[in-house]
This record gives structure tokens, sequence and C-alpha cells, in this order.
């Protein structure tokens, strides 16, 4: 029988170690951000080319047993090639309540809406 740090082994390129408790829960939140987002564009009927997706909303989609600091954490991280992490552009969206809760601060900035190339498995 395969010990657990066989099977998570698996999931890494070169299989050479098993990852830690924190990267593992990090991938699973990427997961997690990634397929919420995927679920957004398609219930919303939104081009997947141009969709920007508050993040408010993503959180919403999420499990309930991730915190805000782990998600933020986790879109930080990425905030690079194939995604990208921005302020609301309509400054009274920016203002309401839900929309300022779910922001990410990157630097010296909150932001609001997050846009994703590619599908929930990249």
């Amino acid at each position: 029988m395969p010990s657990i740090a066989d099977t998570r082994a698996d999931d890494y390129h070169a299989g050479a170690r098993t990852p830690t408790e924190p990267e593992q829960r990090g991938r699973d939140i990427e997961r997690q951000i990634r397929q919420a987002y995927q679920n957004i564009v398609e219930r919303d009927g939104l081009n997947p080319q141009h969709a920007l997706v508050n993040l408010a909303d993503l959180r919403s989609h999420l499990n309930w047993d991730v915190n805000k600091a782990e998600v933020d954490a986790v879109l930080r991280q990425m905030d690079g090639p194939g995604v990208t992490l921005m302020p609301e552009a309509r400054w009274w969206v920016r203002r309401e309540s839900a929309t300022q809760a779910g922001a990410v601060r990157v630097g010296n900035e909150d932001n609001h809406v997050i846009k994703i190339w590619g599908g929930p498995d990249r």
C-alpha cells in the first residue's frame, strides 16, 4: 500500500520530495481560486479572454475553511504571468463595502478584480 508521501509526490514534477503541509494547502487554495474563477465566468456568460472577476464574488465560492489571510497570500503569489490582480476601475463600485472587504492589498494598492488566462488546471 502506498504511503501518503508517495501519493503526494505524484503531484510534483520530480517527485523527489513530499510537499510540506503549507505548500499543499497553498496549492489546494490556488486550485479553488482557479476553479471559482472559471465557474463565475461560465455562470455569468463572460468572454474568457476578457473576463474580470470581482474578488469578493470569487471569495464567496471558496471552501468555508479558508481564511482571508490564506487566500490573500496565495493571490499575491499567483499575481504574475497568467494572472493579473487590479483595482476596480469604477470608483463607486470600489467604495462598496463588500468589494472593499474582498480586496487584496499588493504593495500600496488595493486590488478588487482578477483576470486569469488559461483554465482551472494551469
